[in-house]
């Protein structure tokens, strides 16, 4: 999935995620939302250790599902593991999304960001709204 650097405000930053929490916990969270997030829409970050960073990108199929989303689900809690953590849900466009994915730096080909920056993964196909993101290979804890 491309991500669009276009101004359009379609996407959504969730942050204060707990580091264990899934993508099925994600579109649990999002209930009725998940409905619209875009084929291979869900971007889990990682640190450069390969650790969950508590924050994920998604790609809403348009302004208005991001804006929907953002007004319903911003500030409520998310159950994870027995655990109840606040999560912040920000709208963004793709822009937005790319400069942190890339730690503001311009995108040029495919190269990986510094070592102590915030690195993502790749994106997580949801067939029927529920999958989970694979650990990554060639990463040490």
């Amino acid at each position: 999935q491309v991500i669009s650097s276009c101004p359009q405000r379609d996407c959504i930053r969730l942050r204060g995620l707990p580091f264990e929490a899934t993508v099925t916990d994600i579109l649990t969270f999002l209930g009725e939302h998940s409905r619209s997030i875009v084929f291979q829409g869900v971007h889990m970050v990682y640190n450069a250790q390969g650790t969950p960073s508590g924050e994920a990108f998604i790609q809403m199929d348009s302004d208005a599902s991001a804006e929907s989303t953002t007004l319903n689900k911003h500030r409520k809690f998310m159950i994870s593991n027995n655990k109840k953590r606040y999560i912040e849900v920000l709208q963004c466009s793709g822009e937005d999304m790319n400069l942190v994915l890339t730690s503001g730096l311009p995108q040029m080909g495919m190269a990986a960001p510094p070592a102590s920056q915030p690195a993502m993964l790749p994106s997580v196909s949801i067939p029927n709204a529920a999958a989970f993101m694979p650990k990554p290979f060639g990463i040490s804890p």
